[in-house]
């Protein structure tokens, strides 16, 4: 206990910078080792017997987790603060990583990434604590830089593991893949109890005697309606992640190596996103326009997927998701925090994340039995329907908070 809550300097003692290179690096240790897995878990799951619904329901059981645990992970944070909920994450991280070496059945491996999503239920956290430090004139730029944390996590992660699955027997790739991402999740844990300080502001909870409560959130229409778009944008796009391993297995015929670069190169493009361009096109255009700009991105991306039978259009569409995924969650996310009061920013974050889980639990969910009735291009086809369906919600939605409707009120 004592290495949780050891004295580290609050965020008011530390420049914004460091504490965002700090929350960049956690990230990206982080999400690494989640990314190692992305290249090897089909391969893995149809060396035990699994079915594509069972691979795809494997990965939806884990956003399943997140999905029971973020809201959890987002208040609790609101009342001890960030940076020891972030550490009982990443250990129980670390822990279930092991675990996966033990799911020989595919029974076991959905329990097992259940109970991995519960643990990574705390990754919110680290949105939460750049709303600490952020002001609404910067929010959306913070948080883009922070999202690129877990960019580059993905970026590298998944080129780590189709790498390391060259070095070892492909029976025994998963298990050794497995045991990095143990050891990427306690350095993470190291990370986080050594370079960030307590972001959470003094006084916000601190002496309250009333806590926040999720049902009085619920009530503002403002942010139903974002969360809304967050579930309806995570799902279209979660059809494509949860089938994509099998598709460019079984369509463009690529081994772990080719998959992981797929998810290198197109993470490239949300890193740049998200660290360079989202600010810049927030400031520009507004947040409310970001949502419609990067659904219609999301949505012309996914039907190129389907279309594709080579690595070329492949590229170009998983670029186009990457690239709109990007924009769409970081609009998301700071619409979301606009509308929250400072008392509730970790919670308001923690429900965001649960839509964000509900999402990706749905979509992987339905598109793997799509995938299995209708053909590997279907699922990428009913995502490019839905985010349609939500490019056109968000033409429809005039929201009254964001740098958009502030320039509209003063022209107005």
């Amino acid at each position: 206990m004592k290495f949780l809550r050891g004295r580290r300097p609050h965020a008011a003692e530390m420049s914004e910078t460091k504490i965002l290179v700090a929350l960049v690096f956690v990230n990206f240790v982080s999400i690494s080792g989640f990314g190692m897995l992305l290249p090897v878990f089909a391969l893995y799951g149809e060396q035990i017997g699994a079915s594509g619904t069972q691979i795809t329901w494997a990965i939806a059981s884990f956003s399943l987790g997140q999905l029971l645990s973020g809201a959890l992970f987002g208040r609790l944070s609101d009342h001890y603060g960030r940076r020891p909920l972030m550490i009982v994450g990443m250990l129980g991280t670390a822990l279930l990583y092991i675990g996966h070496v033990f799911a020989t059945v595919p029974e076991v491996l959905i329990l097992v990434r259940f109970g991995a999503g519960i643990a990574s239920g705390s990754f919110a956290l680290s949105f939460a604590a750049g709303s600490d430090i952020s002001t609404p004139g910067n929010r959306a730029r913070v948080l883009g830089i922070i999202g690129a944390g877990f960019s580059f996590g993905f970026i590298f992660g998944p080129a780590i593991g189709g790498f390391a699955a060259g070095l070892v027997p492909e029976a025994s790739a998963f298990a050794f893949i497995c045991v990095i991402g143990a050891i990427l999740s306690v350095v993470a844990a190291l990370a986080t109890a050594l370079l960030l300080p307590e972001t959470r502001r003094r006084g916000a909870q601190d002496g309250s005697t009333e806590r926040p409560r999720v049902r009085d959130m619920l009530r503002q229409r403002e942010f139903l309606i974002v969360l809304l778009v967050c579930l309806t944008g995570t799902t279209g796009m979660s059809m494509m992640h949860g089938v994509f391993i099998l598709f460019a297995d079984h369509v463009l015929l690529l081994a772990p190596l080719g998959i992981g670069l797929i998810y290198t190169f197109t993470g490239v493009f949300g890193v740049a996103t998200q660290a360079g361009a989202v600010g810049p096109l927030t400031e520009r255009f507004g947040e409310h326009r970001i949502l419609i700009l990067s659904s219609i991105m999301v949505c012309a991306g996914m039907a190129t997927i389907g279309s594709s039978t080579g690595i070329a259009l492949a590229l170009v569409g998983t670029t186009a998701v990457a690239i709109g995924f990007s924009l769409l969650t970081t609009a998301t996310t700071a619409l979301a925090s606009l509308i929250a009061a400072e008392s509730m920013q970790g919670t308001a974050l923690g429900v965001l994340q649960t839509m964000t889980s509900l999402g990706r639990f749905v979509g992987p969910a339905v598109a793997g039995p799509i995938y299995d009735l209708q053909g590997p291009p279907a699922p990428f086809y009913w995502g490019a329907a839905l985010m349609l369906l939500l490019s056109a919600g968000a033409v429809a939605w005039r929201p009254s908070v964001g740098h958009g409707a502030r320039r509209e009120a003063t022209t107005g």
